[in-house]
């Protein structure tokens, strides 16, 4: 027994046997896949963010592709996350319009109000 089989790992006393290469690359290409097909919910905003097809070279190590998934997901997020935040910002800016509205509005109705009471007591009065 000088020579041991090369897929064979010694760990502690005991022996485990990896899965073949084959299998761990469909695997990793699978949950890739599954993680790249998971529906994200978004409000619906005017701007489109156009997505960019996933490199699919198996000649690469799998955990560059893995890191290239992620950084492309986490680019994704990030494009997302701006177009979230200009249009909550425009959001504000139109209600921040809508409050000086209404106060306006409101600053009108006081106005009509005080003259209408002292209308209303000079009539009283007479």
């Amino acid at each position: 027994m000088s020579a041991s089989p090369t897929n064979l790992e010694v760990q502690g006393n005991l022996m485990r046997v990896p899965p073949p290469k084959e299998l761990n690359r469909s695997v990793e290409r699978r949950r890739s896949s599954e993680e790249a097909q998971k529906p994200v919910i978004r409000r619906p905003v005017n701007v489109s963010v156009p997505r960019k097809p996933a490199a699919t070279n198996t000649t690469k190590p799998a955990t560059t592709t893995m890191k290239g998934d992620e950084s492309a997901a986490m680019k994704a997020k990030i494009v997302s996350l701006e177009d979230e935040i200009r249009r909550l910002k425009r959001r504000i800016e139109e209600l921040e319009k809508d409050i000086v509205e209404l106060q306006k509005q409101m600053k009108t109705k006081d106005k009509r109000i005080t003259d209408l009471t002292k209308e209303n007591d000079d009539l009283k009065k007479r």
